[in-house]
């Protein structure tokens, strides 16, 4: 059995990453109530933490802050993940796990933080949720 205590660490501590980061205000504030509504849906701690991982992570690498990306912008930060280190990318491999996190955190993100909000990415389709 995993060690709760452990795992309530990792979470505070990624939590406190979102709000330190080289983010927009806005993203960070977006990221944190993406957060708050997948803790109040009952979501694993593992699965709350991967998520403020990956949007950190999105919001520091992407060219645009997350709240103004567009479908070409996913499409560059697709792009920039699959991209070899030695090229200056981070080298996940376009059909592998970390690909496919992204796209289900990003997924679920623009659907439930972007999609009320005016000229803002609604669903995003190449990430295949349609």
């Amino acid at each position: 059995m995993a060690d709760t205590g452990d795992l309530s660490e990792k979470h505070a501590w990624r939590l406190k990453q979102v709000l330190e980061a080289e983010s927009t205000e806005g993203d960070r504030e977006a990221i944190v109530e993406f957060h708050d509504s997948r803790r109040s849906e009952g979501k694993e701690t593992t699965t709350l933490t991967t998520d403020l991982s990956t949007l950190r992570c999105t919001s520091e690498r992407a060219s645009v802050p997350l709240l103004e990306m567009r479908k070409s912008d996913v499409f560059d930060l697709f792009t920039l993940l699959t991209t070899a280190r030695s090229d200056g990318g981070y080298g996940l491999t376009a059909d592998g796990g970390g690909v496919y996190n992204y796209k289900r955190v990003l997924g679920l993100f623009f659907e439930i933080v972007v999609a009320g909000r005016p000229r803002r990415l609604r669903r995003v389709s190449v990430l295949g949720r349609h």
